[in-house]
């Protein structure tokens, strides 16, 4: 899931660029919780399981987000 994800979304980001869109914060977090996490993950193997949660939560609350916003605009068509 890491790096599909990762690269899906950063490709989100590089379209919305090229079309002058702004910048979105859940985006910046959606690319950086399923790196800085399983770092999180070696170096604290206490909670490793909750950090991994805590990928999954990232993600679903992306696809969430993106789900509304295509909801929307479909709406207004």
């Amino acid at each position: 899931m890491g790096f599909s994800f990762t690269f899906a979304v950063a490709a989100i980001i590089l379209r919305r660029a090229s079309n002058d869109l702004p910048f979105r914060l859940l985006d910046a977090t959606a690319i950086a919780g399923p790196v800085v996490l399983p770092v999180g993950m070696m170096l604290a193997t206490d909670v490793a399981g909750a950090l991994q949660r805590g990928i999954f939560l990232v993600a679903y609350a992306w696809y969430a987000r993106k789900s509304v916003l295509v909801w929307k605009r479909e709406a207004t068509q």
